[in-house]
């Protein structure tokens, strides 16, 4: 009973519940943990508040000494420990080839698989290129019978 009140108060998600991921999809699943997120992007946007007062007054102390810094010049950003599932990303890029940019496309694989998108498309150019004008493409296709007159 104590287990319970305290997920239930604290608005987290028991996941050594039994009931919790049997059977259910990625989507079942994020419905479930919604409520959680929502209680951790409410404290995210307070640590980010105390922060950026943190680094005003931090600022401000050094220009007092003679620097010259702006505390808005320090993007914080965080990043959520979350499981992704990367093979349903992949699947979807590629359905979304052909029907959308390949800057989009390449923008829905996770940045694990593609970190910065632009470069991406450069590597991709650079490779149409270089294979534009070798002999990889004027190559003959080789046949059964070409195959069988080299082994003889």
């Amino acid at each position: 009973q104590l287990n319970e009140d305290i997920h239930k108060f604290s608005k987290a998600v028991d996941l050594s519940d039994e009931n919790f991921a049997n059977g259910q999809s990625g989507i079942a699943m994020a419905y479930k943990l919604f409520i959680m997120k929502q209680v951790v992007a409410n404290k995210e946007r307070k640590f980010k508040k105390g922060l950026q007062r943190r680094l005003e007054l931090i600022c401000n102390y050094l220009n007092f000494r003679g620097a010259s810094l702006n505390y808005l010049d320090v993007s914080i950003k965080f990043e959520r420990n979350e499981p992704v599932d990367e093979a349903l990303k992949v699947t979807t890029a590629l359905q979304l080839n052909g029907f959308v940019s390949k800057e989009t496309a390449l923008s829905a694989l996770p940045s694990s698989i593609v970190p910065d998108v632009n470069a991406e498309i450069e590597k991709l150019a650079d490779e149409a290129d270089a294979y534009t004008g070798s002999e990889f493409l004027n190559e003959t296709e080789v046949t059964s019978d070409d195959r069988q007159t080299e082994s003889d």
